[in-house]
């Protein structure tokens, strides 16, 4: 069982995540309204490295596995994230553009699901006192 501490610092992680989520929406927002592809080299890449981010959040130092097994699937994929990171990080060369963009598509609702889980985690902080 978490302590107050440790919930505030869960919470910090899953708005960390948001914020790199907005990040990769507003990424693709700057290049469309600059007219740059979204197939572009720098644009594929910044996004990749978003991406990343937002999985760098699930390492075990970060959100604690007890939130991320309590929400593992319901409402969010934690693993596929995890998974994500890795090959975007480890393995960038075997990436498409097509991949990461479509990655990127997502994140809408990822922000809805991460808000979610922020209001539950919120209300549980509130009740222990």
């Amino acid at each position: 069982m978490r302590n107050q501490s440790e919930r505030e610092v869960d919470i910090q992680y899953l708005k960390t995540m948001v914020y790199y989520a907005g990040e990769v929406k507003d990424r693709l927002a700057r290049a469309q309204r600059y007219n740059i592809s979204v197939n572009d080299d720098m644009v594929v890449e910044s996004i990749a490295l978003l991406l990343g981010q937002i999985g760098e959040q699930l390492d075990s130092k970060k959100l604690s596995e007890e939130v991320q097994t309590k929400y593992q699937g319901n409402p969010i994929d934690f693993s596929s994230i995890s998974r994500f990171r890795n090959k975007a990080y480890h393995h960038y060369g075997f990436m498409n553009a097509k991949g990461i963009l479509l990655a990127s598509q997502g994140m809408d609702e990822l922000i809805e699901q991460l808000n979610f889980i922020i209001r539950k985690e919120q209300i549980d902080l509130d009740n222990l006192f």
